[in-house]
C-alpha cells in the first residue's frame, strides 16, 4: 500500500513538472515574436544593434574651385579738390556785385566791379604817358642820328660834347619810355583787376561782398571750391594697407545715387598709422562731370586688393568651428570623415579653403553638425 500510494505521488508530480516547462517555453516563444516585431517597427532588423540604426541623410556637393578677389571695404568722404578765397586785388568801393551762393562761375566769369571807372581814367593817362615817351623818344633818336652822320662826314661840323649832350638826351628818352610803358602794363592790370574773376572754375561756396562795401587788396569778396574733380578721402585697417598702391582703382557709392557706381584713382597712402585707431589714411581722386557728387557726401568704399587663381571655395554652412580650429566633412564609399582645414579669404558666401580638402572630393555642406567622423551616412546632392 505504502509503495503504491508513494509511486501514484510521483507520477503527479512528474505530470505537474512536465505541464509547467511547457508554460515557459510558449511564454518565452511568445516574448520572442514580441521583440521582433518592435524592431521590426522601429525600422531595425530583427537582432540588429548598431548595425541596424537608421542612417543620417546629409547635403553634398563636390568641391569646386574659382578665382577669388579680396575686396578691402571701408567708408569715406568726399571733398573737394580745390577750395580758395576770391581776394579783391586793387581798393575801392564796390560798384556791381554779379554772384551768388551756388553759381557755377570760370575763369571769364565777372564776380564784382571796383570802381572801374576810376581805373580806367588811370589807365588812360598811363597809355598818354606811354605815347609822349614814345614821341619825345623818336625826336631825341632821330636828332642823335644826325648828329653823330654829321660827325662821321667831318668831326668839325659836331663836337664831341654836343654829340654826348644829344646821346644823353636819347638814353633819357629811352628811360622815360620803359618807365612808361611800367606805369601803363600796371594801369592795365589794376583795370583788368578792378573786375573781379575766380581763379579756376568751380562753384561759389560763400558770397562775402556787397554793393557799396569798400575793400582793400586781399580783401575776401567769396570762396570758390572746385567740383569737377573731388578727393575721396578713408582709411583701411593697418593689416591691409600693405596691398594698397598709388594709382589702383577705388569704387565707390553714396546715398544720393543708391543705382550709381563711381571709380577714383589712389593718389596718396599714408607712411603712418593712426596711434588710436590703427586705422592708414588712404586718398584717391575722382572726375565729377555730371556734377552730380558733392563735397561731404557719404561714401561705401570698395578696393580690390588682390586675385586668388583657382582657389578652393566651400560655402560657410559647410565650415564647423571646433576647438580644434575649423573642420569640415567629406564622405568616402558612405562614410563621413572628418578634415581640419584653414580657411582664407570669405566672397560670396563662401570660404576659400587654404588646406585641407581637394577639389572633387563630396563635401557635406549641410548635416555637419549631426555626424561624426567614420558615421555611415547617406548623401543627397538636393538642399
Amino acid at each position: 500500500m505504502r509503495y503504491a500510494l508513494f509511486s501514484t505521488m510521483v507520477m503527479m508530480l512528474s505530470l505537474l513538472a512536465f505541464s509547467g516547462c511547457g508554460k515557459d517555453e510558449k511564454a518565452a516563444a511568445a516574448g520572442g515574436q514580441g521583440t521582433a516585431g518592435a524592431q521590426q517597427a522601429a525600422g531595425q532588423q530583427p537582432g540588429g544593434g548598431a548595425a541596424g540604426r537608421r542612417q543620417p541623410t546629409v547635403v553634398v556637393r563636390p568641391v569646386s574651385t574659382r578665382d577669388v578677389v579680396y575686396t578691402i571695404e571701408s567708408v569715406g568722404t568726399l571733398e573737394a579738390e580745390e577750395e580758395v578765397r576770391i581776394p579783391a586785388r586793387v581798393s575801392g568801393p564796390v560798384t556791381k556785385v554779379s554772384f551768388q551762393e551756388g553759381d557755377p562761375v570760370t575763369p571769364q566769369t565777372v564776380l564784382a566791379e571796383i570802381d572801374p571807372a576810376r581805373y580806367a581814367l588811370e589807365y588812360a593817362r598811363a597809355k598818354a604817358g606811354s605815347e609822349l615817351s614814345t614821341a619825345v623818344l623818336h625826336d631825341a633818336q632821330q636828332a642823335y642820328d644826325q648828329r653823330s652822320s654829321l660827325r662821321k662826314q667831318d668831326p668839325g661840323w659836331v663836337s664831341d660834347e654836343e654829340l654826348r649832350r644829344y646821346e644823353t638826351a636819347l638814353e633819357r628818352g629811352k628811360a622815360d619810355l620803359s618807365r612808361a610803358t611800367t606805369d601803363l602794363n600796371l594801369a592795365q592790370k589794376n583795370l583788368d583787376d578792378a573786375k573781379v574773376r575766380p581763379p579756376f572754375a568751380g562753384v561759389i561756396n560763400a558770397k562775402l561782398v556787397s554793393t557799396g562795401e569798400y575793400v582793400r587788396p586781399e580783401g575776401v569778396i567769396g570762396t570758390i571750391a572746385n567740383v569737377r574733380t573731388l578727393k575721396l578721402r578713408f582709411t583701411v585697417p593697418e593689416v591691409d594697407a600693405g596691398h594698397i598702391e598709388v594709382g589702383q582703382a577705388v569704387k565707390f557709392s553714396v546715398r544720393a545715387h543708391p543705382d550709381r557706381e563711381f571709380m577714383a584713382s589712389i593718389f596718396f597712402v599714408s607712411n603712418m598709422a593712426d596711434p588710436s585707431t590703427r586705422k592708414v589714411e588712404v586718398k584717391a581722386r575722382c572726375d565729377n562731370p555730371e556734377g552730380l557728387l558733392k563735397p561731404g557726401f557719404f561714401t561705401a568704399v570698395q578696393l580690390q586688393a588682390g586675385l586668388h587663381h583657382a582657389a578652393v571655395m566651400a560655402p560657410e554652412e559647410a565650415i564647423i568651428p571646433t576647438e580644434v580650429g575649423f573642420v569640415t566633412y567629406v564622405v568616402e564609399q558612405g562614410i563621413a570623415r572628418q578634415r581640419k582645414v584653414e580657411i582664407g579669404l570669405r566672397d560670396q558666401g563662401e570660404v576659400e579653403i587654404l588646406k585641407g580638402l581637394q577639389p572633387g572630393e563630396s563635401l557635406v555642406v549641410r548635416g555637419g553638425h549631426v555626424i561624426s567622423n567614420g558615421m555611415p551616412v547617406q548623401t543627397t546632392d538636393k538642399l
